[in-house]
């Protein structure tokens, strides 16, 4: 059986290193989306407006939400 050892403890600026990707990623996700919807039903740029402004609203909900489990 394995010696029962512990990991060294990670820096807790890692576990938040990748949030501005997520961020950006959130963000194009909704963009090509709503693109996508917008060329679907022909109502351009009404959709890729929603989808701006839903994807910014959702990535600074993303970055609260990790950042504040974070300080917990």
């Amino acid at each position: 059986m394995a010696p029962n050892r512990k990991d060294p403890p990670v820096n807790p600026i890692w576990n938040l290193a990748g949030l501005g990707a997520e961020f950006t990623g959130i963000i194009l996700f909704h963009l090509f989306l709503f693109s996508w919807l917008d060329e679907k039903f022909a109502t351009k740029p009404w959709l890729l407006l929603c989808g701006m402004i839903l994807g910014f609203t959702f990535g600074i909900y993303h970055i609260i939400k990790r950042t504040n489990s974070r300080n917990k």
